[in-house]
């Protein structure tokens, strides 16, 4: 085999890979944080100013993993009749496993999500409403 041999089958062989690189990427799956992500995005200075009306609370609300369960503990100073809103379990690689709850807190002032069958990287987004307020709280988690 002289070096024009060898040199074509070195250029055939890349374009083969080439050509698998492209098949392989055009298969792949790609979702976007949300459906409607540019009305989310216009929507993003409200997320803004709710974040900072959940820093300027004096007890922040918690978010811990215990075994499992997930534990969101609200201040004992808030009146959890007057307390509603939803949590997000957002998970960025695959949208199926996106899961959303209505917040309802016990006596104790917590909420335990069950997160059994869940693993992966997870955004606990809260969204919560108290005297007229929105607050927005996020925590990313490991499950």
């Amino acid at each position: 085999m002289n070096w024009f041999h060898k040199l074509m089958l070195v250029l055939i062989l890349f374009i083969a890979m080439l050509s698998f690189m492209v098949w392989r990427s055009s298969k792949a799956k790609l979702d976007l944080v949300t459906d409607n992500y540019y009305e989310e995005e216009l929507k993003y200075q409200d997320r803004i100013e709710h974040t900072a009306n959940n820093d300027d609370l004096q007890e922040q609300v918690n978010i811990e993993k215990l075994e499992d369960n997930l534990i969101i503990s609200f201040p004992d100073n808030i009146s959890i009749q007057e307390v509603s809103g939803k949590v997000n379990l957002y998970f960025a690689a695959n949208k199926a496993n996106d899961k959303s709850f209505d917040l309802l807190l016990d006596q104790n002032h917590k909420q335990r999500i069950d997160i059994d069958n869940r693993s992966g990287n997870y955004t606990i987004q809260i969204s919560w409403q108290y005297q007229n307020k929105t607050y927005f709280t996020e925590k990313k988690i490991f499950l």
